[in-house]
């Protein structure tokens, strides 16, 4: 059985490193430090689809991550 990435699973891998590394890092720790939730930086992660897991619409999941946040 072969159990080494995918292509598609290598890029997201890296994407979600590169997005985590630039956009979450620093801003998390300022965040914590200043006791603030950043409700901006939420809807980032959601813009990038890692929030929440991933369920077909046919089994109860929403049309978009992003829609409770208007």
């Amino acid at each position: 059985m072969d159990f080494d990435l995918t292509d598609e699973q290598r890029l997201i891998k890296q994407t979600a490193r590169e997005f985590t590394d630039n956009e979450i890092v620093q801003q998390t720790r300022e965040n914590a430090r200043n006791h603030h939730f950043d409700l901006e930086l939420v809807r980032k992660i959601a813009d990038q689809g890692y929030l929440g897991a991933i369920v077909p619409q046919e089994y109860g999941a929403q049309a978009s991550t992003t829609s409770a946040m208007g």
